[in-house]
């Protein structure tokens, strides 16, 4: 913030005394910009200057009672993308060249920017962008063919530390954590995964819990969504397995909040993206590529909505309200209680069928989404 921290004594900093004395220099001299230049660089060198001024995660309640369990009132899953990429870590893979970049990449652009990716409102955040297998020059062209906007909080590295070392360090995680304390991302993208774990053996079950099990815990006690974006196995065919589909050992996915798979037959516009996770409900999406936007579309629930069903129902009761209404309203119409539909309302947000919008005190509206209309979620 810019203040000086009175009477700090140098002396009193130990290895970080250097640290201090540069850091007041650069401020003294070219201000708050000039010292968080000089910060970032030492932190850079040293993630665990990062560690100490974040400071540790909140501390985690140990031991709860049923009592607990039922009297809390815990706040909403924190989303990167509602209903797809929730807060913790997340996989994203296919075959190659089946257009997982193109989709990441909408994906990093739409939370930079606020915008809006498979009918999903997102919130504006920071993105850091890790495209290990591209180079400047196609990010560039990408970013054209997808219109994207300069303004967009993305930002790209195309080198990096490696997440496993030989020798069983782990510096590119270090560097990771660093980069999230110092720059606040909300969402950490890297493609692919594969690339960034260096030699490590994807096979050992043991080293790919413990590489993917410190990414999941950085993510979790940071509450950003850390999306892998990793390769399916040979055999991986029509819509398969979400887990076991990904190349290599378990272990990777095991670890994971949540798994995404696309699944598309080579030379096809049309594809399935799969979901299943702890706080997703499992999904299937019918997607296709639009070769002019060079973007995924949303076309719907690929398992489609069944009439006679209490999500046909209320799809129906949104349409006879006006487009929109809240839980309450929707259960007192339907005469069902409040816990069924909650249940479904979430699921017909993760099909893109619906939007919900913000909390207003106890209540939550949801409205019907209008492929053609729906002109405020740009």
């Amino acid at each position: 913030d810019g203040q000086s921290p009175n009477g700090v004594d140098p002396s009193e900093l130990g290895p970080f005394a250097d640290v201090y004395k540069e850091i007041v220099r650069a401020h003294a001299g070219d201000g708050t910009t000039a010292a968080r230049r000089v910060y970032e660089a030492f932190a850079r060198q040293d993630p665990s200057l990062a560690q100490l001024i974040a400071g540790d995660p909140q501390p985690t309640k140990l031991v709860w009672t049923v009592a607990d369990l039922l009297s809390t009132e815990f706040p909403d899953p924190k989303w990167a993308i509602p209903g797809l990429l929730p807060a913790g870590l997340v996989v994203l893979a296919g075959r190659p060249k089946l257009g997982k970049s193109w989709l990441s990449l909408q994906m990093a652009v739409a939370v930079g920017t606020g915008g809006v990716v498979l009918n999903r409102k997102v919130d504006a955040g920071k993105v850091l962008y890790l495209a290990l297998e591209d180079n400047p020059r196609r990010l560039q062209d990408r970013l054209s063919k997808q219109q994207s906007i300069k303004s967009a909080a993305v930002d790209f590295h195309f080198e990096w530390p490696a997440l496993v070392e030989k020798r069983g360090d782990a510096r590119g995680t270090d560097l990771l954590l660093t980069a999230v304390n110092t720059n606040g991302y909300n969402l950490v993208i890297i493609d692919t995964i594969s690339r960034a774990l260096g030699h490590a053996d994807q096979l050992d079950q043991a080293d790919m819990n413990v590489a993917f099990g410190k990414l999941q815990r950085m993510a979790i006690e940071r509450d950003i969504c850390l999306l892998l974006v990793d390769h399916h196995r040979k055999s991986a065919g029509g819509v398969g397995d979400v887990i076991d589909d990904v190349m290599g050992a378990t272990s990777k996915v095991g670890v994971a909040d949540a798994a995404i798979g696309i699944y598309r037959e080579r030379g096809q516009s049309n594809a399935t993206l799969k979901v299943s996770g702890r706080d997703v409900d499992d999904q299937e999406l019918a997607i296709q590529f639009d070769r002019d936007l060079f973007c995924w579309q949303l076309l719907g629930n690929a398992a489609g909505v069944k009439a006679d069903t209490i999500q046909s129902d209320i799809l129906d009761t949104l349409e006879e309200l006006g487009g929109s209404a809240t839980m309450a309203r929707l259960a007192k119409a339907l005469n069902k209680d409040r816990s069924n539909i909650r249940k479904e309302l979430v699921e017909l947000v993760n099909k893109g069928l619906l939007r919900r919008g913000e909390r207003k005190g106890r209540e939550v509206k949801y409205s019907v989404i209008d492929d053609e209309n729906d002109s405020d979620s740009d």
